[in-house]
């Protein structure tokens, strides 16, 4: 394949076309807006709590809630409560008595070994 002479002098004539790079967010937004958005986790974590925030925090964490204790009131009262209506157990062991072994005689211990 040979080059057509007379199209590669056409195309050399035409003014070359001038690409601009893309420029969005490269200089920041292309459009300024007056108020910045405040991320409020950000700003709580950035600024450290005051001594009384601190004792306010320790105070809730380490008061408990209210429905807890009440719900280990309740099991501990339901656990004696059905422990009384159980019957009383006796307190003495039962003891099982075994009958006694025949007794054998040391000699014969003696000559078997």
């Amino acid at each position: 394949m040979k080059p057509d002479i007379k199209a590669l002098l056409n195309e050399a004539k035409r003014p070359h076309q001038k690409f601009i790079p893309a420029r969005a967010g490269w200089d920041g937004p292309e459009e300024k807006s007056a108020v910045a958005t405040v991320n409020p986790t950000y700003e709580q974590l950035r600024h450290e709590p005051s001594p009384a925030e601190l004792r306010e925090i320790l105070l809730s964490a380490a008061t408990p809630d209210w429905r807890i204790c009440l719900m280990i009131g309740a099991i501990i009262a339901t656990s004696r409560a059905m422990r009384q209506k159980e019957p009383p157990r006796s307190r003495a062991p039962e003891v099982i008595i075994f009958p006694d072994r025949p007794s054998e005689s040391p000699s014969e211990d003696a000559c078997a070994a």
